[in-house]
C-alpha cells in the first residue's frame, strides 16, 4: 500500500517542470498562430496600385531580360516559345528560330504569362556523364596506390 501511494504523489519540483513545459508549448503554439496570420494575411495588406511601378507581365519580362529563353503564353490561349531579343516600354520582341518567322513583336496586353525556359541540354549532358563517373568508380574501384601495400 505504501509503494502505491508513493507512486500517486508527485512533488514539487516535478510539478514546476510540467507546468513550465505546459507554458512553452502554449507560448510556441500561439507565436506559430501569429506567425501563420501574418503570412496569410501579408498579401491582403500590400499595396499593388499600378502607380507604383509596373504591370506584372513587364516585370516579369523585365526580370528574365533579354537573350534569355522563354515561354509566353498569350490572351488567347497560343503559347509562343522564343528569345528575347528587345524590351520596350510597351511592349518586347521575341525570336524564335525554330519556325523561321521574322522577329515577333507582343505587346504587354496581349501575353496573360511569360515563363523563363532553361535550356535542358546541358543539364542533361552533365547528369550523364556525372552518372557515368559514378558507374565507373562503382565498378571498378579507385585505383590502389602502390604505396599502400608496401611495393
Amino acid at each position: 500500500m505504501k509503494q502505491e501511494s508513493r507512486m500517486n504523489t508527485v512533488s514539487p519540483a516535478d510539478r514546476f517542470r510540467v507546468r513550465s513545459v505546459v507554458r512553452a508549448r502554449r507560448v510556441v503554439a500561439t507565436l506559430l498562430r501569429y506567425t501563420i496570420t501574418v503570412v496569410a494575411a501579408a498579401p491582403a495588406f500590400a499595396d499593388t496600385s499600378p502607380a507604383l511601378g509596373m504591370r506584372p507581365v513587364e516585370s516579369q519580362v523585365w526580370s528574365i531580360g533579354p537573350g534569355q529563353h522563354v515561354a509566353v503564353r498569350l490572351a488567347c490561349g497560343h503559347t509562343v516559345r522564343g528569345r528575347i531579343a528587345s524590351i520596350d516600354a510597351s511592349s518586347f520582341t521575341l525570336l524564335n528560330p525554330h519556325d523561321g518567322k521574322r522577329d515577333r513583336v507582343i505587346p504587354y496586353s496581349f501575353v496573360a504569362d511569360v515563363k523563363s525556359k532553361h535550356p535542358l541540354l546541358p543539364w542533361i549532358l552533365a547528369g550523364v556523364v556525372v552518372g557515368a563517373v559514378v558507374l565507373i568508380v562503382v565498378v571498378h574501384g579507385t585505383p590502389a596506390s602502390p604505396y599502400v601495400h608496401g611495393k
